[in-house]
């Protein structure tokens, strides 16, 4: 398989393993080898509203919201590569979620991620922004 069906496919394995764990789906002991474990040390995310969170600010909301949503879903749509240089590749795609309580109950965001893709693929970076639609 190569970098770029990889990291396209990493995009929607996280996304699977958050909707999983905000609806309960995934167990509690899984959360370091579905969610954390991928996340680089240095990862940062931009919010949809601008906002920025470091790697231990986000699992931390993360870990507090474990099962609060049942009816949260999330849809991954329209990835695209934008670059790939050796083992970095970035990702841009689509987000639509439904059932949200911490947003919209149906929104979007165009989001783009920095993958290290090497024996396994670290999210580096993610830069999230509303789309109106």
């Amino acid at each position: 398989m190569s970098n770029r069906e990889r990291a396209c496919d990493e995009v929607v394995r996280m996304h699977a393993a958050i909707e999983g764990w905000v609806t309960g789906r995934l167990q509690q002991d899984r959360f370091e080898e579905e969610i954390a474990g991928f996340l680089g040390p240095g990862f940062r995310i931009v919010e949809p509203d601008g906002r920025t969170a470091e790697r231990e600010v986000l699992l931390k909301g993360l870990r507090d919201y474990w099962g609060k949503n049942p009816a949260f879903r999330i849809r991954i749509e329209n990835s695209e590569i934008l670059e790939e240089r050796g083992g970095l590749v970035i990702v841009t795609y689509l987000e639509r979620q439904t059932g949200a309580s911490l947003a919209k109950e149906t929104n979007a965001r165009r989001s783009t991620c920095a993958l290290d893709v090497g024996e396994r693929v670290t999210h580096l970076f993610l830069h999230e922004t509303w789309v109106n639609d």
